[in-house]
């Protein structure tokens, strides 16, 4: 016959790390929950000055709702490739491939501002 399974809550060391310290679990939450907030304090950025940014390129503040609009298709047309992407390889890999394309795309529309600017003040 088996003993009796104890009631009580198992002890304070199983829920630290092997090395001491911050609960895995607790620990990973904790990236996590950064990363959200830096990736909203980044989206928030991103639909903000791409308006003001779109808006002094044009000439006109009617285009300034295009950068928002453009965010949005460009997300809504790589969530597939990346889905199939993440059931192939990985969602590591998936969610690096987005975050590296939007990165680029980010990185080309600021740098692009200068030179436009440039050239209409010309």
């Amino acid at each position: 016959m088996a003993p009796p399974r104890s009631t009580e809550p198992r002890a304070a060391a199983s829920l630290t790390s092997p090395t001491g310290g911050v609960p895995p679990q607790r620990k990973v939450v904790s990236v996590l929950v950064g990363g959200q907030i830096l990736g909203g304090i980044g989206m928030g950025a991103t639909l903000s000055l791409g308006s003001l940014l779109a808006a002094q390129l044009s000439g006109s503040t009617a285009w300034s709702g295009m950068a928002a609009t453009m965010s949005t298709l460009g997300a809504a047309v790589a969530a597939v490739p990346l889905a199939r992407l993440a059931v192939a390889r990985g969602r590591r890999i998936s969610l690096s491939t987005g975050a590296l394309i939007a990165g680029t795309g980010a990185v080309i529309a600021i740098a692009s501002a200068p030179f436009r600017a440039s050239r209409t003040s010309a």
